[in-house]
């Protein structure tokens, strides 16, 4: 029995060395691991990280990009409503031209209308002046004529007065 103590206790031996071999083995093969793998997960906590950077720097571009839309959205309505304002404007505007047009020509009507009643009204008076002086000159030369026939009927009724104090010196010597 001591042959089997003796090759127990050297199994025993073999078996505890084998575990020993087998555990340092398997911490070697797990700490390797580990190592790879605390690497790997390294690598994709850096590369998480890079990814969280590069997300909020994308979000920080697309958040811009929101607002700028919103902002160019916000003068696109704001045109639209000076464009849609401007376009009301110019067709009251271009109304309202027609309109000043039209008043334009019926005054120019009326002033041509005006002028050439001006005109012949001042042929008229012109006309008139004339006849005027005529008459005048007429009136003048009646006046003359009067004069002269008052002066003749004087002359006529001192030759008279003569006659008569001749008739009467006649008659009564």
């Amino acid at each position: 029995m001591g042959f089997i103590n003796k090759n127990a206790n050297t199994i025993l031996l073999f078996l505890l060395l084998l575990s020993a071999a087998a555990l340092i083995g398997a911490t070697i093969f797990f700490q390797l691991n580990f190592e790879r793998i605390n690497t790997e997960y390294n690598q994709k906590v850096g590369q998480l990280q890079n990814i969280n950077k590069e997300l909020a720097e994308q979000q920080s571009m697309l958040d811009k990009v929101k607002e700028e839309l919103s902002l160019k959205t916000a003068r696109e309505e704001r045109f639209s409503e000076q464009y849609t304002e401007v376009r009301e404007d110019k067709e009251k505007l271009a109304t309202e031209k027609k309109k000043l047009e039209s008043t334009k020509e019926e005054l120019e009507e009326d002033l041509r209308k005006a002028s050439n009643s001006l005109a012949a009204a001042k042929a008229e008076i012109q006309a008139k002046k004339e006849l005027l002086k005529s008459y005048e000159e007429q009136i003048a030369d009646l006046e003359d004529d009067v004069d002269a026939y008052k002066q003749a009927k004087n002359d006529c009724e001192a030759d008279l007065d003569d006659c008569e104090d001749d008739l009467d010196s006649c008659l009564n010597p």
